[in-house]
């Protein structure tokens, strides 16, 4: 099991199968896994902090392989959160749904001017 002080991991085996939840508490970060046929999506929501990188990591290192991280419900993320995805995508995690303020915090956009 996956647990952490602030975060909720929601594992889904099957795509269509209804979710499991594992652990129930104030959250400031869900991380929800999803199996598809050819492919595992991993999903995030809320605030990526120091507190949650860790169960990030380990939810996608049993994930397996080919990854996509879905980042489309990410609200924000600290420096570590930012070391955690960019080390991901380092590894071939592929990243989709990432909004504008957090592709510029991942150093993957420029502010709308900057040179």
């Amino acid at each position: 099991m996956l647990e952490g002080p602030s975060c909720v991991v929601l594992a889904t085996l099957v795509v269509g199968a209804a979710p499991t939840l594992l652990r129930v508490a104030p959250m400031d970060c869900w991380i929800g896994v999803t199996r598809h046929a050819d492919r595992t999506v991993v999903s995030l929501a809320g605030r990526l902090g120091a507190a949650q990188a860790p169960e990030l990591l380990a939810a996608c290192l049993q994930a397996g392989r080919p990854l996509q991280l879905d980042l489309s419900e990410l609200v924000s993320l600290d420096a570590a959160g930012v070391e955690a995805i960019l080390r991901l995508r380092a590894h071939g995690v592929t990243l989709v749904g990432v909004p504008g303020y957090i592709q510029l915090k991942l150093g993957l956009a420029r502010w709308p001017g900057a040179e």
